[in-house]
């Protein structure tokens, strides 16, 4: 009975081990499938996507404020660019254009291909296709103006420092640049920011799933505040196309010291669409001595306190400093 029981004391002991073992391989090989995964989703080295040149349909446009804007007087020498995000359209930027040309610039608010007409047009482009054609689009006016200025909004602000990667130190470098809530992240681990956990499996279901809940916003005129109600763009979720622009984010915070022209940065500290951590982390990374960083109190409205040029409480002093900053810097 004593041999029995010895036995059945080390068999046990034996198949403990064994399935204590077993235990360690399948989460060893769960940990490992989810790095690869994550790696593979994540890493640039795997991120490829067509760059053919694709324009903006504005006669497609499904509101008249989600079309392009030009505003020019004979006799200007200076111009600003205003860059809308995503999935908006130039309806954010309408209003502070009209300021803008009334300071003495003419004004340009380029509708992105893909946007302002329906999300089966958008579904089709991707940010590098929209980062071409933004610089199609600047390089003319840089050829028509002694004095340029480009300013964007969210995504519209990382397509302007994409731009100003591009043409610093160039004879086509703007003279300045302004951007109002711009990320090149939007979870950073080592912050302890995670804004958009969704991101870090998207590029898995991009190849599935086109779009969800696509639809369109025509306004909030019975249920906007302080301007709000004047955005106008894409609403649901774009898998492709979201992936395109994280994947983007990460390329132009890796080239952020390229940038060596005069930037004016601004975040609402309620931002929540995009961190705030994104203003200093961002400054403190480019190429250029000439950084102005402002905090923006975007009140207690009930709304994601994102798009600032847009807002009735603080549109007209963001277009007076942003003004200032464009005389001081092309004096």
């Amino acid at each position: 009975m004593r041999g029995e029981k010895a036995v059945a004391i080390f068999l046990s002991g034996v198949y403990n081990e064994i399935m204590l073992a077993v235990i360690v391989i399948i989460a060893a090989t769960v940990v490992l499938f989810i790095s690869a995964v994550g790696f593979y989703a994540n890493s640039l080295l795997f991120f490829r996507e067509k760059v053919s040149p694709v324009d903006p349909e504005p006669d497609k446009c499904f509101d008249p404020k989600t079309r392009p804007v030009a505003l020019t007087a004979p006799g200007h020498k200076k111009a600003v660019i205003l860059v809308h995000g995503f999935p908006s359209s130039p309806s954010a930027y309408r209003k502070a254009g009209d300021l803008y040309f009334k300071a003495g610039y003419d004004v340009f608010i380029p509708l992105l291909p893909g946007f302002g007409t329906s999300p089966d047009d958008f579904v089709k482009t991707n940010f590098s296709q929209w980062f071409d054609y933004l610089c199609r689009f600047y390089e003319e006016k840089r050829a028509a103006y002694p004095h340029l200025f480009v300013n964007g909004t969210s995504m519209g602000g990382s397509l302007t420092l994409k731009l100003a990667e591009r043409y610093s130190n160039t004879e086509k470098a703007p003279d300045a640049v302004v951007t109002a809530a711009a990320p090149v992240f939007l979870n950073k681990i080592r912050l302890g920011v995670m804004r958009q956990p969704g991101m870090y499996i998207i590029k898995l279901i991009a190849p599935f799933v086109s779009k969800i809940g696509a639809g369109l916003n025509n306004g909030k005129p019975q249920g906007g505040v302080n301007g709000d109600e004047e955005w106008r763009g894409y609403t649901g979720l774009y898998p492709k196309q979201t992936y395109s622009l994280y994947m983007n984010l990460k390329q132009i915070e890796r080239d952020l010291k390229k940038i060596t022209v005069p930037i004016l940065m601004m975040h609402s500290k309620q931002d929540r669409t995009v961190p705030f951590a994104n203003l200093f982390y961002i400054a403190a990374r480019l190429g250029t001595p000439e950084v102005t960083c402002r905090i923006i109190d975007s009140g207690t409205f009930d709304y994601t306190h994102h798009c600032l040029f847009m807002y009735d409480s603080l549109r007209e002093r963001l277009v007076n400093e942003t003004v200032a900053f464009f005389e001081e810097v092309s004096e």
